[in-house]
C-alpha cells in the first residue's frame, strides 16, 4: 500500500499517462493496418503522421518510429513495382522506312537461234 503522498500522484498521474499513451499508440496501429490493407500515398501519409505524433508524445522510440515508416515506405514501394510488372507493355508498333530499290539497268535481250 503507498503511504507517501507524492508515491500516491505519482500513481494516479501514471494511470492518466498510460490510458492516453494506450490511445495513441492504438491510433497509431491502426492508421498502420489502414495502410496496410490498401498500400496507397494517402494511407502513408496518415500513418506517417501517427507515427510522428506517437514520437512526439515520447510513446515509442525515435528508432521506432524511423523503423516503422521506412518498412511502411518499402512496401510501398514493392507494391509499386509489381503493379508495374503486371501491366501489359504498350510498345508502339514498328515504323519501317519504305524500301528504295535502284532502277535496274536494262538487259539487252537474247536473240533466239534456230537451228537448221
Amino acid at each position: 500500500m503507498l503511504r507517501h503522498s507524492s508515491t500516491i500522484k505519482r500513481a494516479r498521474q501514471n494511470k492518466k499517462r498510460k490510458l492516453r499513451n494506450r490511445k495513441v499508440k492504438l491510433e497509431m496501429k491502426s492508421a498502420i493496418k489502414d495502410m496496410k490493407k490498401s498500400e496507397t500515398q494517402e494511407n502513408l501519409d496518415k500513418a506517417y503522421s501517427a507515427i510522428d505524433r506517437a514520437r512526439k508524445k515520447g510513446v515509442i522510440h525515435l528508432n521506432t518510429a524511423a523503423r516503422k515508416k521506412s518498412m511502411l515506405a518499402k512496401s510501398v514501394k514493392e507494391k509499386a513495382k509489381k503493379e508495374l510488372k503486371k501491366e501489359p507493355k504498350t510498345t508502339k508498333p514498328k515504323v519501317t522506312k519504305p524500301k528504295v530499290t535502284k532502277p535496274k539497268a536494262a538487259k539487252p535481250k537474247a536473240t533466239k537461234t534456230t537451228k537448221k
